[in-house]
C-alpha cells in the first residue's frame, strides 16, 4: 500500500511541476508561488469549491467498491455486464475528469 501511495504523491507532485511550467510559459503575467496571505474568505471559497468535488471523489469511489462487491456475489454474468460498463463509465470518467487519472 506505501508503494501506490507514493506512486499517487509523486505523480501528483510531477502533474503541480508540470502545469506550473506551462502557465508561466503560457501566462507570464501569472506568478505560480506559496503565500501566507490566507484570511476567512479563501479558505470559505476553497470550501465551497473543494467540498463538492471531494464528495464526488468519496461517494464515485464507494460506488466503485459496492459495484465490485455486486459483482463478487454474482458471478460470470455479472463480471461480463460489468466489464462491458465498465469501458463505458471510463469514457464518462474521462470527460467529467478531464481525461486526467485520479
Amino acid at each position: 500500500m506505501i508503494g501506490a501511495s507514493a506512486t499517487d504523491v509523486i505523480g501528483k507532485i510531477i502533474s503541480i511541476i508540470g502545469l506550473t511550467c506551462i502557465i508561466r510559459r503560457s501566462y507570464p503575467e501569472l506568478k505560480v508561488r506559496f503565500t501566507r496571505d490566507i484570511n476567512l474568505e479563501w479558505i470559505r471559497l476553497v470550501l465551497k469549491i473543494g467540498v463538492p468535488v471531494m464528495a464526488l471523489g468519496l461517494t464515485n469511489g464507494f460506488a466503485s467498491l459496492a459495484q465490485l462487491r455486486i459483482i463478487n456475489l454474482l458471478g460470470i454474468v455479472a463480471a461480463t455486464a460489468y466489464s462491458i460498463g465498465f469501458v463505458i463509465m471510463d469514457i464518462v470518467d474521462g470527460a467529467l475528469w478531464g481525461l486526467s487519472g485520479e
